[in-house]
């Protein structure tokens, strides 16, 4: 049984890995890049257990050890696979290279026995039983917190993220990285339970890490093949969007009002004439360019209006006036045969989720609590 699970969790990981790198789609090019390499490495791990088992290592002796350098290009690889998700036109730096510090570090100290060793000698250092040395300790360790670091840093990234596609969409779900989220913890977990099956070297807890393993790849394989572009605009556009996201993040960045008081104001009313003339909320894919397109205006400039002006981001300025749509919608008897869903497309929403949570954030009801208590009334 558990050489079966260990068989399709090799080839699942490595058709999902050709997959996600030669990327058919042609949507988050590098995000998708980093997460084939990520899901290479993967693939060499459970291929390493495979060949074991099996004895293929026995036939081709001169790939023993060259598995062992794919831990330490998990992390980095994960790393960028999340920086290229949320910022697609970041550019490459030359300090990108420290983070393959481990890597370069294991790969030469390992080059005498992973190129020059003959195959006989290989074999030999598989089939005898050596304890646990300090040196594996240090490498386990280093390989745990490497994960732990990267892990914790691109879920930072992640969280940032979500709040960036809030200034920029207003129904922002399909543009989401929560399922990478989910996945990198899934990914942190299984890394602590291979390390303690090591440990253990029990083979009822091995079944149970090939399991939990076909579980986080199959989850991978479906979202990363569903994921959509997450910045899906121009060059142009897209580089105006990492602007902005860079204004917002930066700490350090000027304080100075963008416009002065009476041009806030104008700038107000006609984004006030503007919704209730136009209605653009009624556009389920409205984000940030479209509404500076009917304004007039730059992203820059509109957002800075929303933000300072109203003291809302996009998203929730926009879900304000599509919650009072489908306020008058939910009272309304001539519409008393839409369900919620019909309600939520009436009102601009693209789901029934969006439409549920936008609402009881703005009025502390969900729309049923509030179409019963507007029948009662």
């Amino acid at each position: 049984m558990l050489h079966v699970i260990e068989a399709l969790l090799a080839g699942s990981t490595l058709l999902l890995a050709f997959l996600i790198f030669t990327n058919p789609r042609g949507v988050n090019k590098r995000a998708n890049f980093w997460l084939g390499i990520f899901m290479f490495c993967l693939a060499m791990v459970f291929l390493d257990g495979l060949f074991i088992n099996h004895r293929i290592y026995h036939s081709y002796p001169h790939l023993i050890g060259i598995s062992e350098l794919a831990f330490f290009l998990f992390a980095p690889a994960i790393y960028f696979a999340t920086l290229h998700f949320v910022s697609p036109q970041r550019a490459y730096k030359w300090t990108d290279l420290w983070h393959f510090f481990f890597f370069i570090v294991y790969l030469f100290v390992n080059v005498p026995s992973l190129f020059f060793m003959t195959g006989a000698a290989k074999l030999k250092m598989l089939t005898e039983e050596h304890p646990m040395e300090t040196g594996d300790y240090i490498a386990m360790g280093v390989l745990l917190a490497n994960m732990l670091v990267y892990c914790g840093l691109s879920l930072i990234k992640l969280n940032r993220h979500q709040k960036n596609i809030e200034l920029i969409h207003a129904s922002g779900a399909e543009f989401s990285l929560n399922w990478f989220k989910y996945f990198l913890i899934g990914v942190f977990v299984s890394v602590l339970i291979w390390i303690t099956f090591v440990l253990v070297q029990d083979p009822y807890f091995n079944l149970i890490v090939a399991l939990i393993h076909v579980v986080i790849v199959f989850f991978l394989a479906y979202y990363a093949l569903h994921q959509g572009e997450v910045y899906d605009f121009n060059l142009s556009e897209k580089q105006e969007i990492q602007d902005l996201i860079a204004e917002t993040e930066d700490d350090h960045a000027s304080k100075k009002p963008q416009l002065e008081p009476e041009r806030l104001q104008a700038y107000k009313e006609q984004l006030k004439e503007v919704m209730h003339l136009q209605k653009p909320f009624l556009d389920n894919e409205l984000n940030l360019l479209k509404l500076a397109e009917l304004m007039q205006t730059t992203i820059h400039t509109l957002s800075y209006v929303i933000n300072e002006g109203y003291g809302e981001n996009f998203a929730l300025f926009v879900n304000r006036f599509r919650v009072e749509e489908a306020k008058k919608l939910l009272e309304d008897p001539a519409v008393a045969h839409l369900s919620m869903l019909g309600i939520a497309f009436e009102a601009g929403f693209n789901s029934k989720t969006a439409f549920n949570t936008a609402f009881k954030k703005i009025t502390g009801f969900s729309p049923s609590q509030y179409k019963t208590q507007r029948t009662v009334l």
